[in-house]
Protein backbone atom coordinates (compact mmCIF):
# COMPACT_ATOMS: atom_id res chain seq x y z
CA UNK A 1 0.00 0.00 0.00
CA UNK A 2 1.05 3.29 -0.74
CA UNK A 3 0.13 6.93 0.84
CA UNK A 4 0.46 9.78 -1.61
CA UNK A 5 0.72 13.27 0.30
CA UNK A 6 -1.05 15.37 -1.86
CA UNK A 7 -0.39 19.27 -0.01
CA UNK A 8 3.06 19.12 1.81
CA UNK A 9 3.72 21.13 4.86
CA UNK A 10 6.93 22.45 6.03
CA UNK A 11 6.42 22.78 9.73
CA UNK A 12 7.89 19.86 12.07
CA UNK A 13 4.73 20.06 14.00
CA UNK A 14 2.26 19.82 11.49
CA UNK A 15 4.13 17.05 9.87
CA UNK A 16 4.08 15.31 13.15
CA UNK A 17 0.58 15.41 13.67
CA UNK A 18 0.29 14.24 9.77
CA UNK A 19 2.40 11.21 10.58
CA UNK A 20 0.09 10.24 13.40
CA UNK A 21 -2.63 10.38 11.18
CA UNK A 22 -1.57 8.41 8.48
CA UNK A 23 0.02 5.61 10.63
CA UNK A 24 -3.53 5.19 12.42
CA UNK A 25 -5.28 5.30 8.81
CA UNK A 26 -2.78 2.19 7.58
CA UNK A 27 -3.50 0.70 11.06
CA UNK A 28 -7.17 0.65 10.72
CA UNK A 29 -7.19 -0.17 6.61
CA UNK A 30 -4.74 -3.32 7.25
CA UNK A 31 -6.56 -4.69 9.63
CA UNK A 32 -9.78 -4.25 7.47
CA UNK A 33 -7.70 -5.84 4.68
CA UNK A 34 -7.09 -9.09 6.57
CA UNK A 35 -10.80 -9.16 7.98
CA UNK A 36 -12.20 -9.13 4.69
CA UNK A 37 -9.65 -10.26 2.12
CA UNK A 38 -8.10 -14.14 1.85
CA UNK A 39 -4.21 -14.93 1.68
CA UNK A 40 -4.68 -14.49 -2.71
CA UNK A 41 -6.27 -11.37 -2.70
CA UNK A 42 -4.09 -9.33 -0.48
CA UNK A 43 -0.65 -10.10 -2.16
CA UNK A 44 -2.65 -7.72 -4.90
CA UNK A 45 -3.12 -5.05 -2.50
CA UNK A 46 0.43 -3.77 -2.59
CA UNK A 47 -1.01 -2.35 -5.58
CA UNK A 48 -3.44 0.06 -3.67
CA UNK A 49 -2.76 3.85 -3.22
CA UNK A 50 -4.57 6.17 -1.44
CA UNK A 51 -4.12 10.04 -1.36
CA UNK A 52 -3.89 12.15 1.88
CA UNK A 53 -4.95 15.49 1.62
CA UNK A 54 -2.99 17.18 4.64
CA UNK A 55 -4.80 20.00 4.12
CA UNK A 56 -8.37 18.54 5.13
CA UNK A 57 -6.74 16.00 7.26
CA UNK A 58 -8.74 13.02 4.27
CA UNK A 59 -7.74 9.98 2.72
CA UNK A 60 -9.03 8.56 -0.53
CA UNK A 61 -8.49 5.47 -3.26
CA UNK A 62 -6.42 7.06 -6.00
CA UNK A 63 -7.47 6.52 -9.15
CA UNK A 64 -4.10 5.07 -9.92
CA UNK A 65 -5.50 1.70 -7.94
CA UNK A 66 -5.98 -0.77 -10.61
CA UNK A 67 -8.97 -2.83 -10.85
CA UNK A 68 -11.17 -4.72 -9.60
CA UNK A 69 -8.86 -3.16 -6.21
CA UNK A 70 -10.22 0.15 -6.74
CA UNK A 71 -14.15 -0.77 -6.93
CA UNK A 72 -13.65 -3.47 -4.20
CA UNK A 73 -12.15 -0.93 -2.07
CA UNK A 74 -14.59 1.72 -2.71
CA UNK A 75 -17.82 -0.53 -1.68
CA UNK A 76 -16.19 -2.07 0.92
CA UNK A 77 -14.82 1.57 2.81
CA UNK A 78 -18.60 2.66 2.26
CA UNK A 79 -20.22 -0.67 3.80
CA UNK A 80 -18.18 0.32 6.65
CA UNK A 81 -18.67 3.56 6.78
CA UNK A 82 -14.88 4.54 6.41
CA UNK A 83 -14.54 8.30 4.81
CA UNK A 84 -12.34 7.80 1.73
CA UNK A 85 -13.99 8.83 -1.27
Amino acid sequence: MKINWIEKTESPKDVHSLLELEYKFRAEITQLFFSKFNDEDLDGLNDVVFDFCTTAKTFCIAKTTPEPFYSELYALLKQESIDCN
